[in-house]
């Protein structure tokens, strides 16, 4: 893992905050096996599940994408008719992975907690290698070649996500509920959270 660690991105406004994660991505499925696996085979459910701790069992503090993902703010308008329970069983099954990040990013917002060099590594390789896939898909099916190369591909980023987004949910899960992480979010941190309507990238 040497090669993933380095300087935090200057750019990166958690890269310089005062807390750290408990857990790394690489140390959190050793520590937190319990919740790494199910988060790789249930990737929805453990998504559900952490908000649902994040926000100490209360929906009707969630909005769409806690206000982090692009567009969240228009596709919310859709989600009030709902009963909040409904609105995040649809965000978790169709958006898992900007759901769980969101989450993630709620509390580390909350939380005032830094990003860790490897664990932007990880995630911007995982990000990279599904695009290469998805593009290398639809070369393949213009073009008709390269169809195995693009099987093996996709395969590739799915297993790469499912083990980002175990190590994700390890992470968060442990933070919450491990003896030195920071704890679930309080009633006063809640009503003092960062505004839910914002971009995807802070």
């Amino acid at each position: 893992m040497a090669c993933l660690s380095g300087d935090p991105d200057p750019n990166d406004p958690r890269g310089a905050r005062t807390n750290k994660w408990l857990f790394d991505f690489p140390d959190a499925p050793l520590h937190n096996v319990t919740c790494f696996l199910p988060a790789c085979i249930l990737p929805c459910c453990a998504a559900f599940r952490l908000r649902q701790m994040v926000l100490n069992g209360d929906l009707s503090q969630n909005t769409c994408c806690m206000g982090y993902a692009a567009g969240a703010d228009k596709f919310q308008v859709c989600f009030e008719p709902c009963p909040p329970i409904v609105s995040l069983c649809c965000e978790t099954a169709i958006c898992t992975g900007p759901s769980l990040s969101s989450t993630r990013h709620f509390y580390q917002d909350v939380k005032d907690i830094q990003n860790s060099p490897c664990d932007n590594r990880i995630i911007a390789a995982t990000n990279f290698c599904r695009l290469f896939a998805c593009v290398f898909g639809c070369f393949s099916s213009i073009t008709g070649l390269c169809r195995d190369g693009a099987e093996v591909a996709h395969s590739a980023a799915q297993l790469m996500y499912l083990c980002t987004v175990g190590c994700m949910a390890a992470q968060l899960d442990a933070e919450m509920s491990y003896m030195g992480g920071h704890g679930p979010v309080t009633s006063v941190e809640m009503s003092m959270a960062p505004n839910k309507v914002v971009s995807m990238v802070r």
